[in-house]
């Protein structure tokens, strides 16, 4: 696996957590400290947020510094992050810049907090501020972390501080349609919220320019679930298992579904259990967005005949395959009507209780032989069998601009759609 993807991942993940995590944790921190004895300390940071209170209305600390930290770079490349230029701002006048959708994490939003996706490039002699409700900067340690990105207060009082400041070149972002907005984060959509949040408006008027900003973030929200379902959900699966077996009176239901497990375990080479409801769902279409995916047709395939399809390269998380032949995110059932896919992956892949499911209901089958003789020797026609024919070795194989194949002892699938398909 590429190292720069690792860390990728480990930025966004620290970016959650700090986001999501940090402050019942910090909270807990900070009872356990009051209770064992070092109220001293938290007596010493308790008289520095007193002093420091009104900084987040009083346009922060930014440091640049951390605003082009390896970090934020990674952040930004991950999903990616860009920013693009349609309009000039006059570096001699402030702005408020209305920033659209919410999303659920406003991963969009960091290019006014952060310098990888060039804002300061791009808007010579502009700062900007991203803004933010007032209780995010009540948790220790988090609130000088945004204090030194430029994030400060979204009360009225606050952008108006910073936009009537005899410097000029000031541009505050508020993402106007607020948390609210997050509820309408839907795969294709974007909502705003404005009912009664009007008053950004009549302050851009009164101090500044407004303009406004739309990012996707149904994307990224995509990227991350199924990220999630790939490398984190079977660690947690292998957990909840545990804990409900030694720690809950919910043994039984896990023993229900292991007696289904036994049952129906050979379905990953008996042809899966596809649901195409599943396969429609907009959220693979984000997906396939994203990268972006395209399925392009260069031959036409019959209905009455079985196939075998090799698809490479495998890539890290073989997205390519899954966008086209797990889901109808590129619309193959339009582009080769009366065929259905099936792609093959590892049997590992069906060990993880839950998750197999959703295998199945995708339509993934074993890429064993007996599995893909099973599905090629069906007289109806109609089924293609996908393999990523180079395996997950191929996945270390996957570097930008290079395409290279693993063949070597690998063949077994010519053989199979000679006899076959």
């Amino acid at each position: 696996m590429d190292l720069e993807f690792v860390l990728q991942a480990l930025a966004i993940l620290f970016h959650v957590f700090f986001m999501v995590l940090y402050p019942p944790i910090s909270c807990f921190l900070v009872y356990k400290l009051l209770t064992g004895g070092y109220f001293t300390i938290l007596l010493g940071y308790l008289i520095w947020l007193i002093y420091d209170w009104q900084t987040p209305s009083q346009g922060s600390r930014l440091s640049m510094f951390l605003r082009r930290a390896y970090y934020m770079k990674l952040c930004q490349q991950y999903f990616p992050i860009t920013l693009r230029k349609t309009a000039e701002l006059d570096p001699s006048k402030n702005y408020i810049i209305g920033h659209h959708p919410h999303g659920i994490l406003s991963f969009g939003a960091t290019n006014f907090c952060q310098e990888y996706s060039g804002f300061s490039s791009l808007f010579p002699g502009m700062q900007s501020y991203l803004s933010t409700l007032k209780m995010n900067f009540w948790f220790p340690i988090r609130r000088e972390y945004f204090e030194f990105l430029g994030v400060t207060d979204c009360s009225k009082n606050s952008i108006q501080y910073l936009l009537s400041q005899p410097k000029k070149g000031t541009a505050v972002a508020v993402v106007i349609g607020g948390a609210e907005e997050a509820l309408e984060a839907h795969p294709g959509k974007h909502r705003v919220v404005l009912k009664s949040r009007k008053g950004f408006i009549k302050l851009a008027l009164h101090c500044g320019t407004i303009k406004p900003v739309l990012l996707s973030s149904c994307q990224a929200v995509a990227v991350l679930f199924n990220i999630f379902v790939i490398l984190i959900s079977p660690l947690l699966i292998l957990y909840y298992i545990y804990y409900i077996f030694i720690y809950t009176s919910y043994w039984w239901v896990m023993m229900l579904y292991f007696l289904w497990y036994l049952y129906d375990y050979e379905s990953p080479r008996r042809g899966s259990h596809l649901f195409m409801c599943l396969r429609r769902c907009s959220l693979f279409k984000c997906l396939a967005d994203y990268f972006p995916v395209y399925l392009k047709k260069t031959a036409p395939l019959s209905p009455r005949r079985n196939y075998l399809i090799a698809n490479h390269p495998h890539g890290i998380t073989a997205a390519g395959l899954f966008a086209n032949f797990l889901t109808e995110a590129t619309g193959f059932s339009d582009a080769y009507p009366g065929i259905t896919t099936y792609p093959g992956t590892l049997d590992i892949n069906f060990l993880f209780p839950f998750r197999r499911e959703y295998m199945l209901m995708l339509g993934a089958i074993s890429c064993g032989r007996e599995s893909v003789k099973y599905m090629l020797s069906k007289p109806a026609g109609g089924h293609a069998v996908v393999l990523a024919v180079g395996g997950a070795e191929e996945a270390l194989e996957a570097h930008p601009g290079a395409s290279r194949i693993i063949l070597k002892s690998r063949k077994g699938f010519v053989r199979l759609a000679l006899i076959c398909g």
